[in-house]
Order: C-alpha cells, then sequence, then structure tokens
C-alpha cells in the first residue's frame, strides 16, 4: 500500500463491514486541517477569500457547460488540489467495489484553530460529496 487512496478505502472496507454496510454506500469524503500550501491558495481563491465558517462555501463538480465552455470551475479547481485529488483517485482505483461513482460537489470552510504559539488561526476544511 503505497497511496493515501488505498489506505483510505481499507478504512472505510473495514467500517463499512463491521456495521454491515456495503461498501458501495460511500457517500462522503472529508479532507480536515488542510495545511498543503497549493491547496490552502486555490480554497482562498474559490472563495475569494477566507473561507468562511461551517456551512462554508458548496461547489458543483459536475458541470453544466454552456456553449462547450464550463460555467463554473471552482469545484473542480478543488478536486485538483492535492487534497482533493485523492478522492478522485479513491474512486477511480476501487470502481471495482465502490461502483460507479463520480464526485458531485464539494464544501469548503473553515473552523478557528490554534498554531504551534497558541495564537488563533483559521483551519480549513473540505467535503467532497459523491454520486449514490
Amino acid at each position: 500500500i503505497s497511496k493515501w487512496s488505498d489506505v483510505v478505502y481499507i478504512n472505510w472496507a473495514t467500517l463499512a463491514k463491521s456495521t454491515r454496510t456495503p461498501v458501495s454506500k460511500l457517500k462522503y469524503l472529508v479532507r480536515t486541517h488542510i495545511v498543503n500550501p497549493d491547496t490552502l491558495n486555490i480554497l482562498k481563491i474559490v472563495c475569494g477569500g477566507p473561507c468562511p465558517a461551517w456551512p462554508g462555501k458548496s461547489f458543483d463538480i459536475n458541470q453544466k457547460k454552456r456553449g462547450g465552455v464550463l460555467l463554473n470551475q471552482n469545484g473542480l479547481a478543488l478536486l485538483g488540489t492535492p487534497n482533493g485529488g485523492g478522492g478522485a483517485w479513491l474512486l477511480i482505483n476501487h470502481k471495482g467495489s465502490l461502483g460507479k461513482k463520480y464526485p458531485v460537489s464539494v464544501t469548503a470552510w473553515t473552523t478557528t484553530g490554534k498554531d504551534n504559539e497558541g495564537n488563533d488561526e483559521d483551519w480549513y476544511h473540505m467535503i467532497f460529496q459523491f454520486s449514490t
């Protein structure tokens, strides 16, 4: 096992089995306390500054097109971040047991946490919703 998405899959499959839930019922993937600088930059761009507190700001991923151009690419931008791409790989690499799923939307939000010196700082989070 060398990929984050494989570790997440094993954890989900184990939890699903222990609760007698079909593995294919995976609906959400949460990424908390994101510290990757590339992901943080894109979060701030798509949110127009710091993301709001929960319920945050939601973006569709399965976009509609007008004249061949995507109407809004913010959800796709978040899916393409280092913290979002693992969710896509999870669905791709485990399609056999998860079924044909795709990311539908992503919600980004912040909470207040503490830095190493005990000062308040924004902590960023994302939750991806998958098709059912």
